[in-house]
Formats: structure tokens, C-alpha cells, sequence
């Protein structure tokens, strides 16, 4: 394979995305990364939502969970409406056993994100998944449990105001 340096001599920024794409999905992630760091160079170093995406991706493939956090930030610092930004954010911070944030990043991606993009019911889905998952249990039913004269005997301590 060509040096870093040469890739974006020799291709397009669009041809090295491509190049990396197809080495991600070949399982190949370093030689993926290259091209992928190489479209950004012949960008001049300008982000681009589908490089960051799969370079998110190649990243935490490769269980470099810290660059790819912080290249799916990018995205949504970049377009704050763009779904597979926050989809590859809350993915990767639940990687991290961060569910909480992850939780709120996908609420801000369903007030913020473009509702038409055909992944947003996705997005809709691993929120309403991670919501039940970290949902504190329900309340317990005292009435279930204890006995009747227990019962009794708790409410006959309670201000009438509280009990309704």
C-alpha cells in the first residue's frame, strides 16, 4: 500500500472514502484509517460527516473508543441534524458503559435530528430500548406484601390530608 503521505496524491478525496469503506468493511481497520485520515488530508484537513462516520466506526471496531468518540462528536458538532451522528455516539457511549449520556444524546438526536432520514425510527427505538434498560424498578406494592393489620396500623399514623 502507498504511504499516507502519497494516498491523497494519488486518489480523490471521494476514491480514498470509498477505499476506506470497502477496507472497513474487509475487517482491514488499519489500512482503513489510512485511507480515511488520507480523504481528510485531501480535504485540507476539512471534516466530512461520511468520513468521520466510518472512521467512528473503524475506530471502535478496533476498541479505540476514546477517537471514536471523539470523531462522532464531530459529527454532530458539524450537523446537529445529521441521525447517524447520534446513532454512532449513543453506540459508542453505551460501548463505554456510559448509558445515562448516552440516553441524553439520544434525546437531543430526537429533538434535533431531521425526522425524514430513514434511520430517525432507529434512533426512536435505542432510546425507547435504553430508557426501559436503565428505568428504576418500579415502585413496590406494600399493599402486596405486608398483611392487612399492618397496613392498618401504618395509616392510622397518617394525617388524613396525606393519605389522599
Amino acid at each position: 500500500m502507498a504511504s499516507k503521505t502519497n494516498l491523497h496524491q494519488l486518489f480523490t478525496a471521494d476514491e480514498l472514502v470509498t477505499r476506506g469503506l470497502k477496507l472497513y468493511k474487509q475487517a482491514k481497520y488499519e489500512a482503513a484509517l489510512e485511507a480515511l485520515n488520507a480523504a481528510e488530508e485531501a480535504k485540507n484537513g476539512g471534516a466530512d460527516l461520511e468520513i468521520l462516520d466510518i472512521r467512528a466506526g473503524t475506530h471502535s471496531r478496533m476498541s479505540n473508543l476514546d477517537a471514536a468518540l471523539a470523531d462522532a462528536r464531530k459529527m454532530l458538532v458539524l450537523d446537529k441534524t445529521y441521525v447517524p451522528g447520534y446513532l454512532r455516539t449513543g453506540r459508542i457511549l453505551e460501548s463505554m458503559d456510559k448509558r445515562e449520556l448516552a440516553l441524553k444524546i439520544y434525546e437531543r438526536g430526537i429533538r434535533y435530528a431531521n425526522q425524514s432520514h430513514a434511520r430517525y425510527a432507529s434512533l426512536k427505538k435505542l432510546h425507547a430500548e435504553l430508557k426501559q434498560n436503565i428505568a428504576p424498578p418500579d415502585g413496590i406494592n406494600l399493599f402486596s406484601i405486608l398483611p392487612v393489620e399492618l397496613l392498618e396500623m401504618i395509616f392510622q399514623y397518617l394525617p388524613f390530608e396525606q393519605v389522599w
